[in-house]
């Protein structure tokens, strides 16, 4: 090797300028990242109910979502999750499985079978887990003389705020956040005692416009008859004027 660096000296150059550039360049392009882009092969459905329970959801939601899921190419597991209001469905692809493609399966499997669900089923949602659904960062928030509702406040309308308008930042979630709520109980005894009051009243109402009606009928079917007899009267009058004109 050292005979063939002093008989060709500018190859041996070029090759070290080489090997040198191309360091320099590979080290000045190298980026690191956090998380890495990686194919997950996991993807949840989240079916909405509003108003049913976790039972109705498992057997109007879950179940035939599962049962129309299970049985497409890929699907390792299937796992369920039946809540109020919402029905979760996480389906668990093998390996090198192409998401875009089960996407595609998923969505037209689900198109049949929510069409013979109730119309109270809202639109399933398909989520595909990937690493940018982790969260990068936590941040404990906590300021001086402030209570748990004053600092709930500061969080969302100032801290919250600036930390989405900040580049890089795709979304913010809370935890623990608290708001006031005001919670109205009514008495029952109070409510009956009223509601027995209305219906008397109304009761009394009612009769007394029986009552009017049945007086107003009474009048009507006393013209009436006296209608009739006039009209009886008039008709006897009637005859005899035709014949005594008859006579003459």
């Amino acid at each position: 090797m050292i005979k063939y660096s002093v008989k060709k000296p500018f190859t041996i150059l070029v090759a070290v300028i080489a090997v040198l550039v191309l360091g320099y360049v590979t080290v000045t392009e190298m980026t690191m990242d956090l998380l890495p882009q990686m194919n997950l092969p996991y993807m949840m459905v989240i079916t909405p109910y509003p108003g049913a329970s976790p039972e109705r959801v498992e057997s109007e939601v879950t179940e035939p979502i599962e049962n129309a899921l299970g049985t497409i190419t890929g699907v390792k597991n299937v796992l369920s999750v039946s809540s109020e209001n919402y029905g979760m469905v996480q389906l668990e692809f093998e390996d090198g499985t192409n998401m875009d493609s089960a996407m595609v399966k998923v969505s037209s499997a689900l198109d049949q079978v929510t069409a013979g669900m109730s119309e109270s089923v809202g639109t399933p949602n398909i989520l595909e887990i990937s690493m940018d659904m982790i969260a990068t960062m936590y941040v404990a928030v906590e300021h001086d003389g402030y209570d748990i509702y004053e600092l709930s406040d500061y969080a969302e309308e100032k801290l919250i705020p600036y930390l989405e308008r900040t580049d890089g930042v795709a979304s913010v979630t809370t935890i623990g956040l608290v708001e006031k709520t005001v919670q109205v109980e009514l008495n029952e005894e109070k409510i009956d005692d009223l509601n027995a009051r209305i219906l008397a009243m109304a009761s009394d109402e009612l009769d007394e416009a029986r009552d009017k009606l049945l007086d107003a009928q009474a009048k009507v079917d006393e013209g009436q008859a006296a209608l009739e007899a006039q009209e009886s009267s008039f008709g006897s009058m009637g005859s005899y004027v035709v014949y005594c004109v008859i006579c003459l």
